[in-house]
């Protein structure tokens, strides 16, 4: 998966990962974001994610987004790294042929919610 390949060369946070670290949560993250704009939503909804407005339900439990933050953060990976990575990401939603843009737009409001959830995890400066 480019993503594995991609996290793999953050140095020097990813230099002492396996692959199978380099890669966990891709599947739940892509599984939720493909849940996220699989889901009708009013404009106001994908307005508010795509803002980071989204509201969040006490009690609900982490996402897989926030404990893969954590555990880059662990393993040494700064905010950049993240963001970089998760660029990385997006071409797996864009390998099926041609989209309309509402449709891109979708998938990138999805991606950045799924990062902001991710955020949420990470120690503050």
């Amino acid at each position: 998966m480019a993503w594995e390949a991609f996290a793999a060369i953050q140095l020097p946070a990813a230099r002492h990962m396996k692959p199978l670290a380099l890669r966990d949560h891709a599947r739940e993250i892509l599984q939720a974001v493909s849940k996220d704009i699989s889901t009708p939503q009013s404009r106001e909804t994908q307005t508010e994610k795509s803002l980071g407005l989204a509201p969040i339900s006490s009690g609900a439990p982490e996402t897989a987004a926030q404990t893969h933050g954590f555990l880059r953060a662990k393993s040494g990976f700064d905010i950049n790294q993240l963001a970089a990575e998760y660029r990385a990401f997006a071409p797996a939603f864009f390998v099926y042929g041609t989209m309309t843009l509402s449709r891109k737009a979708c998938i990138w409001t999805a991606l950045f919610a799924s990062m902001r959830q991710l955020t949420r995890r990470l120690p503050n400066p």
